[in-house]
């Protein structure tokens, strides 16, 4: 249900956006703006969704409020992905990795690093 939804709201937000989907897996892979980050896999499991950044990191996006219908949830939680996704698109989202860890960091006016990453168009330049 949540892979539907949100294959659904991808078309109407971003109709030009090339994306391939698996039906059997549920799972949306977007291609990177920058080969270095890799695609950006997005994994329905049933009541939330795991997204893929690239080669670097992953993270859990759901939305877990019992006094709210499912229908809800399921607009809540598709919402919360569409977000993120426009954060990412518009480099607002800074992703890193090391030999032994990675993350992703919102970019706001306080940001400050020390570690090389990328944003989505490609690397980060502070």
């Amino acid at each position: 249900m949540l892979y539907h939804s949100l294959k659904n709201e991808i078309i109407k937000r971003y109709p030009s956006l090339k994306f391939t989907c698996d039906k059997e897996k549920k799972l949306i892979s977007i291609p990177s703006e920058h080969e270095a980050i890799g695609s950006i896999d997005i994994q329905d499991d049933i009541n939330e969704f795991t997204v893929f950044l690239g080669r670097f990191t992953h993270l859990h996006l759901g939305y877990y409020n019992a006094d709210l219908a499912s229908t809800d949830q399921l607009d809540e939680t598709v919402s919360l992905v569409i977000e993120y996704l426009e954060d990412l698109f518009t480099d607002r989202i800074f992703i890193w990795a090391t030999s032994n860890s990675g993350g992703s960091e919102y970019i706001d006016d306080e940001f400050q690093t020390n570690k090389d990453g990328f944003v989505w168009s490609g690397p980060y330049n502070s």
